[in-house]
């Protein structure tokens, strides 16, 4: 992999650190009145969280990076791309993610694939930034792959169009699960994107099954 690669990589997933432990703060100790909801009593000790968040971590980067690695060349290349370009690769990869994801999260509520895999995520209510990971492996690594498996069916894609997809995927995640409303202007899609996630995890669990768009919810009637 080209070192201009691994180093973008490395700046999205510490701005995704940095981005999952501010959001934290601000909804568990700075802003605990700006929450959506009240969080209820689960289960899931804190440890657990910790044990669980940093497994999905570990794992989530490994299978990034062993798959770049051994099927990097079919899935960016690195030429240079016009601005024009990148923002359409990154714009396809990410619509193409989320309606493969729609039917893969749509399909992780049976109820024999809920008790087994997907009710893991869900034993928390009103999951904050930090649990936006703190899923079941197999469920962390099926989101992860169908990422990585856009972008190989839509590749060769550019450097700057995958890690320009990367940032948005990786950002998108943490504000869907901040479960916090902010009152400025400029968090009118990140307040979105909670109280969207927000209505599937506390009101309505078969609705709002798409992670980043509205339209596939919209197509197949499960909006809310």
């Amino acid at each position: 992999m080209p070192t201009t690669l691994i180093i973008g990589i490395a700046i999205i997933m510490t701005w995704a650190g940095l981005l999952m432990a501010f959001m934290q703060y601000a909804a568990v100790v700075k802003m605990p009145h700006k929450r959506l909801r009240e969080p209820k009593p689960n289960r899931v000790t804190l440890m657990k969280k910790i044990i669980n968040v940093s497994g999905n971590m570990g794992v989530s980067v490994l299978l990034l990076l062993g798959t770049l690695y051994f099927a990097g060349t079919a899935m960016i290349y690195t030429e240079s791309a016009s601005y024009l370009t990148i923002f359409g690769e990154g714009l396809a990869i990410l619509l193409l993610y989320d309606f493969i994801y729609y039917f893969f999260h749509r399909g992780m509520h049976h109820p024999k694939i809920m008790k087994q895999i997907h009710g893991v995520h869900h034993y928390i209510r009103h999951p904050t930034a930090f649990e936006s990971i703190y899923v079941h492996p197999l469920e962390g690594i099926g989101g992860n792959g169908l990422f990585l498996l856009s972008i190989f069916m839509l590749g060769p894609v550019s450097s700057e169009g995958f890690l320009l997809a990367f940032f948005v995927y990786s950002t998108c995640n943490i504000l869907v699960h901040a479960n916090i409303k902010w009152e400025h202007p400029s968090m009118k899609l990140a307040n979105y994107w909670a109280q969207k996630h927000d209505i599937h995890h506390g009101v309505h669990l078969n609705r709002n099954y798409a992670s980043i768009f509205p339209f596939w919810d919209k197509m197949f009637g499960t909006y809310a």
